[in-house]
C-alpha cells in the first residue's frame, strides 16, 4: 500500500545539522510517510548520515546527483513520490511533532490542493526560536478559511512566502498542473510555489508555527547571492511566460508586479559584491522594471510603499548617487535610533531615582513606626 505522504528532501552538505532534522521527522506522530532524501553531490559526510539512519527506517530512500542543486533533486524526488501528499522539507530544519499529522488532516478535511503553515525561526547561534509572521500574512488572508485565486487576486503570491517547506501540496493537483521545479542554483522554488497557487482550486492555512527554519549559519544559497545575481529574473520571466500561456496574467497582474518588485529590491539589497550590485541594478534600472511591468504601474497598485520608493529612486539616480542617498538613510536612521536609545536611558535613569527615592521613604517610614509613641506633650 501506498504511503499518504512523500516528504522530499535536498540534502547538500548538511551534516552539521542533519541529525537534528532527520530525529525530528522520525518523531513524527504522523508515520505514514515515505521519506525521499536525494543527496545532491555532498562533499561533507552528509551521506554517511543518511546511511546510517536508512539502518533503522524502512521508510527512508536515497538518492545520489551531481551537484544540480535542490530544484532538480526536488524534482527526482517527486518521480519516486508514491504518496497522496507531497512536503518539501530542507535539509538544515527541524519540525514540530504534529507538523505532519496536522497538515495531513487540515488538506484532507478541506479536500484542498494545497495548506500552508506558519513558521518559527530557528537561530542556529543561540538555539532560540521566535515567530516569523511574514511566512503566514494574516492580514492578506480572506475571511473563509478555504479560497483561491479568486478570493484574493491581488495578494495570492503574497499571503506567504515563495519557500515550499511550509506547505503541503496534492500529489494529483501538481501532476495535473504539470508543475516542475525550475533548474536553477537560486531561486528555483518561486516559479513552483506562485503557479501552484496560481492554479489551485482550494487553499487552507493552518494558523500555528510548525516548521522550525534555522537562520544564521550562512550555508544556504541565499548567502551566496551574488554568485549568480540574475537568477531571480529568469524565475520571474518564466513566471510570467507561464501566466500569460494559461491565461491567468490579466487577473493576477497585480499580485505579479509585487512580487517582482519584492524580488528585485530584495535581490539587490542581498548583493555581497561591488560587481553583483551594479549588475543587478543596470539590469533593474535598463529592462526588468520594465519587462515585470512595474514601471507600467502607479504607486497605488503596490501594496508596500517603502518598496514603490526604491523603484522610484532607481530610476532616478544612478547607481553611486542611489548608494549615496541609501547611505545617508541609514546615517539618519541610526541617529534616529541613537536618539530614541538616548531618551530611553534618561527614562530609565528618572525610574532608578524613582525606585531609589520611594525605597528611602519606605525605610524612613519603617523606622518612624518603630519609635515608641509618647502622650505626654513636651514641656515648655
Amino acid at each position: 500500500m501506498n504511503p499518504e505522504i512523500s516528504i522530499i528532501m535536498p540534502v547538500y552538505n548538511s551534516e552539521a545539522y542533519l541529525k537534528p532534522c532527520l530525529d525530528s521527522i522520525f518523531a513524527q506522530s504522523f508515520t505514514d510517510y515515505q521519506l525521499i532524501c536525494v543527496n545532491d553531490g555532498s562533499t561533507d559526510n552528509s551521506l554517511a548520515v543518511l546511511e546510517s539512519y536508512k539502518k533503522d527506517h524502512d521508510n527512508m530512500e536515497i538518492y545520489s546527483q551531481n551537484n544540480l542543486y535542490a530544484g532538480v533533486a526536488r524534482n527526482l524526488g517527486m518521480r519516486k513520490a508514491l504518496g497522496n501528499y507531497l512536503l518539501f522539507l530542507d535539509a538544515d530544519d527541524t519540525f514540530s511533532p504534529d507538523f505532519f499529522k496536522e497538515m495531513y488532516e487540515k488538506i484532507t478535511e478541506t479536500q484542498a490542493d494545497i495548506c500552508v503553515c506558519g513558521v518559527n525561526q530557528l537561530d542556529a547561534a543561540t538555539g532560540e526560536l521566535s515567530y516569523n509572521p511574514r511566512y503566514l500574512k494574516k492580514k492578506y488572508l480572506p475571511k473563509n478559511s478555504v479560497f483561491c485565486k479568486d478570493d484574493i487576486p491581488d495578494y495570492i503570491f503574497h499571503f506567504t512566502s515563495v519557500t515550499p517547506w511550509n506547505k503541503m501540496f496534492s500529489a494529483s493537483f501538481i501532476k495535473e498542473q504539470k508543475l516542475e521545479f525550475q533548474p536553477l542554483r537560486r531561486t528555483n522554488d518561486l516559479y513552483f510555489v506562485t503557479m501552484a497557487f496560481a492554479c489551485a482550486g482550494k487553499i487552507t492555512t493552518i494558523d500555528k508555527p510548525l516548521v522550525n527554519y534555522r537562520v544564521g549559519h550562512g550555508s544556504n544559497l541565499q548567502a551566496n547571492n551574488s554568485d549568480t545575481p540574475l537568477l531571480f529574473a529568469e524565475a520571474l520571466k518564466a513566471l510570467k511566460a507561464s501566466l500569460q500561456e494559461r491565461g491567468l496574467f490579466r487577473q493576477l497582474e497585480i499580485g505579479f508586479v509585487n512580487t517582482a518588485l519584492h524580488h528585485c529590491i530584495y535581490n539587490l539589497s542581498s548583493q555581497k559584491s561591488p560587481s553583483a550590485y551594479s549588475t543587478v541594478y543596470t539590469a533593474l534600472k535598463e529592462s526588468l522594471f520594465e519587462e515585470f511591468l512595474i514601471s507600467t504601474h502607479k504607486e497605488e497598485d503596490f501594496y508596500v510603499k517603502s518598496l514603490y520608493g526604491e523603484y522610484e529612486n532607481i530610476m532616478k539616480y544612478p547607481c553611486h548617487e542611489y548608494l549615496f542617498y541609501k547611505m545617508k538613510q541609514q546615517k539618519e536612521k541610526i541617529s534616529t535610533q541613537k536618539q530614541t536609545i538616548d531618551k530611553l536611558k534618561t527614562e530609565n535613569t528618572a525610574l532608578k531615582k524613582q525606585a531609589k527615592d520611594a525605597e528611602i521613604q519606605k525605610k524612613k517610614t519603617a523606622a518612624d513606626s518603630k519609635k515608641p509613641f509618647s502622650f505626654f506633650r513636651p514641656t515648655k
